[in-house]
């Protein structure tokens, strides 16, 4: 998968990392968090970012979520405690990484999947686009 921000995002996200870690500092206590499939949270997680907005994708078994960053993308399986509530200000901001695809074009030969080669190809062609910024995986 790559998922891309358009440039002119970066500064508005540098201030969202800004107010999630204020969010996440004003209510550091863990809290319990109901979880609902769809909706949307600030999630801590070990690699960067370490604070995100991440919507729920699926719940797993052990108290588990896997769930979508939506600023960053990609998707990431995380404990429900590592969950807080999103303020709701922050909650309206619409997401700011988007997936890019070769959408309704087959993949050669009856494969799946596009092969990795041609993936990468597309990465380095959008990688060349300077309004874009194509998100490490």
């Amino acid at each position: 998968a790559i998922f891309l921000r358009l440039a002119f995002h970066t500064p508005h996200f540098n201030l969202l990392q800004n107010e999630l870690d204020a969010a996440v500092e004003s209510n550091c206590e863990a809290c319990d968090v109901s979880v609902s499939i769809g909706k949307m949270y600030v999630a801590a997680s070990e690699r960067p970012p370490y604070l995100a907005r991440v919507k729920i994708l699926v719940t797993e078994p052990e108290d588990r979520v896997k769930v979508l960053l939506v600023d960053c993308g990609g998707t990431l399986s995380l404990p429900v405690f590592s969950l807080r509530p999103l303020p709701s200000h922050l909650a309206s901001i619409k997401p700011m990484a988007f997936l890019a695809s070769l959408h309704d074009i087959l993949p050669p030969g009856g494969q799946k999947k596009w092969p990795c080669t041609t993936v990468d190809a597309l990465k380095d062609i959008l990688s060349s686009v300077s309004s874009l910024y194509v998100l490490k995986q």
